[in-house]
């Protein structure tokens, strides 16, 4: 019985690993510490990204405004391709895995990073934004 990792998975970490082209990935956090992880991720220089959305919470005595997180649970980060770098994310205090396969992440176009941002700044601007179940998510 061999000890070492299956090839398949070294392969794939080492063609993940191989490219130098900078990619954004999801991160699944623990739940309700959003902020703290995108904060916690932003002191060693990586780049992250946390869409928030103004609610207003209303009560039969006030209305209260917040900010809450657009994807309950997760961070978008956008680390250096090494390494290095992957593994400092993953021990950001808070911080599970990453999105994808195996933990190794999927690469998130930029153009997707920049839709999340629209549908954030339409959804302050109190354009009314409505999803069903049958709604395509991917185009």
């Amino acid at each position: 019985m061999s000890t070492g990792r299956p090839s398949w998975e070294l392969s794939n970490v080492a063609a993940l690993l191989g490219s130098r082209v900078e990619s954004w990935y999801a991160v699944h956090t623990r739940a309700r510490h959003e902020r703290v992880v995108e904060q916690r991720l932003r002191e060693p220089g990586v780049t992250a990204f946390l869409p928030l959305v103004t609610v207003v919470h209303g009560w039969s005595d006030r209305r209260k405004s917040a900010e809450l997180p657009l994807f309950g649970c997760y961070v978008f980060v956008k680390p250096a391709p090494t390494g290095e770098e992957r593994l400092r994310v993953l021990r950001i205090d808070g911080v599970f895995k990453f999105v994808g396969a195996r933990g190794l992440g999927n690469p998130i176009a930029e153009a997707q990073i920049d839709a999340v941002r629209t549908l954030g700044r339409a959804a302050d601007a109190g354009v009314p934004i409505h999803f069903s179940s049958s709604d395509s998510v991917c185009a």
